[in-house]
């Protein structure tokens, strides 16, 4: 067999691999049962440290251990549960710069750390600040997020209701702690990262590296991350991958009408006064 044949066999073989990693990121019961009563169990499970971070770390070791093609290019957007040895907690809803985030804290630093990053859950939060780790949770106005996050398309099924439902329980799920961690904006993050990460070193007494918020770094982060998806996940459609992109702004505005005619009142207000109540210290 000639060279290019091989090659081209074994991209084919890469690329299969990759669409069944993509596809093994989703649970079995997403699969299996109705969105309508899935959804409201993963907000029930995602409660609950007892309940959700065991099974969530047998998940994601056991996915990374089958699914992962290169271990030297961390795929950036699947979740790392908290464990033993973990440095620091960043955490947020989905589409609040959570790869962002990872990705440029790793990229500041000078030595190895362990993130636990990317379960969504309010329960990795918990149990973080009762654990005594260093732990930073991002927030952004729900109508962002959630336009954001369903012009992704990562949960077919999920409703604009049910997405503002598990926004709020994250969100208020944590309030009570919120004198235990640091909260940054989306603007802040995307802003200047950098004194993000100062604040948790003033906090916590650490030294993490604090990320220079320059144009350049910003772009290699972005790099990293299409390099961490493309050796998991193959060619993924831009509307997946956690970074800005232009095929998704031309999504947003119709989504955004879908948000505003289908969220409830009680529910869209609940979620702003979480948002305000949580950023209050910020200000």
């Amino acid at each position: 067999m000639s060279q290019t044949s091989t090659e081209t066999s074994q991209n084919i073989e890469n690329s299969s691999k990759s669409t069944e990693a993509y596809k093994a990121t989703q649970y079995l019961l997403r699969r299996i049962v109705p969105p309508q009563f899935y959804y409201r169990l993963r907000t029930f499970n995602r409660r609950y440290p007892w309940l959700f971070l065991p099974f969530a770390r047998w998940r994601w070791r056991r996915w990374r251990k089958k699914y992962n093609i290169n271990y030297n290019i961390a795929e950036p957007a699947t979740p790392f549960p908290l464990e033993k040895d973990t440095d620091i907690v960043i955490e947020a809803y989905p589409r609040c710069g959570n790869t962002f985030a990872h990705i440029a804290f790793k990229f500041a630093q000078d030595r190895e750390v362990n993130i636990a990053h990317h379960t969504h859950a309010a329960a990795q939060v918990i149990a973080g600040v009762k654990n005594k780790v260093p732990t930073l949770v991002i927030i952004r106005p729900a109508e962002d997020a959630i336009v954001s996050y369903l012009v992704g398309g990562f949960d077919p099924g999920l409703t604009v209701k049910q997405a503002l439902r598990e926004y709020i329980s994250f969100y208020s799920l944590i309030l009570p702690y919120r004198d235990r961690f640091i909260l940054a904006t989306f603007q802040e993050l995307t802003g200047d990262y950098g004194a993000v990460i100062k604040r948790v070193n003033r906090t916590y007494g650490t030294d993490f590296g604090e990320f220079d918020h320059t144009e350049a770094n910003v772009q290699e982060c972005f790099a990293i991350v299409d390099r961490g998806y493309e050796n998991a996940f193959g060619d993924l459609s831009k509307e997946i991958v956690s970074r800005p992109s232009d095929s998704r702004t031309a999504l947003k505005e119709k989504v955004r009408q879908k948000y505003r005619q289908e969220s409830p009142d009680k529910l869209r207000n609940k979620a702003e006064q979480i948002y305000t109540l949580l950023t209050q210290k910020n200000s």
